[in-house]
């Protein structure tokens, strides 16, 4: 990316401060544009369109498993193959929730620590996910995808779509 940055919205933590911002920055951002120090924009994917055959489906776990962390979804961009399981778990000690809007439709709390759920993605398209448990900046997206040649650019902007993303996540 060249040139002056839009400006990017962010939100006030306003609800479990000690647990959601420990280095008391008072606001986060929604993480929709991330550029690194040379320009290279990370956190787009990057796919081939129209591929009926090759190789079998190998998506990297870490893109199929969302963690709740920091009141952040990590990673915020995640890769699921038609049919395949998304992983979920909680690592924070509060109530957050992933509600789901797209492809697939789900509202699910997480009460407890470390408890791991899955749910099956078996349509394709584009899944939006947030936390309706009073983090309003808790966001990120999911694609479900019918073939293995999707990758997500890392901090560079660098992809490797045959192998999965930049550093294998």
């Amino acid at each position: 990316m060249s040139g002056p940055l839009p400006r990017i919205a962010s939100f006030p933590i306003n609800k479990d401060q000690g647990i959601c911002d420990p280095e008391s920055h008072k606001t986060r951002d929604l993480e929709r544009l991330m550029v690194g120090p040379q320009g290279g924009v990370a956190n787009s994917v990057v796919f081939l369109k129209n591929i009926s055959s090759g190789k079998a489906m190998d998506i990297p776990e870490p893109r199929r498993f969302l963690d709740q962390k920091l009141c952040r979804y990590e990673p915020h961009i995640l890769l699921v193959p038609q049919n395949g399981l998304l992983k979920m778990n909680r690592s924070d000690a509060t109530l957050h929730t992933v509600h789901m809007e797209g492809a697939a439709t789900y509202n699910l709390p997480f009460p407890f620590t470390n408890q791991v759920v899955s749910r099956t993605m078996p349509a394709l398209g584009r899944v939006s996910l947030k936390c309706n448990g009073g983090h309003a900046w808790m966001k990120a997206e999911m694609l479900v995808i019918p073939h293995p040649y999707y990758a997500v650019t890392d901090e560079s902007g660098r992809f490797e779509p045959d192998r999965g993303p930049a550093r294998g996540i």
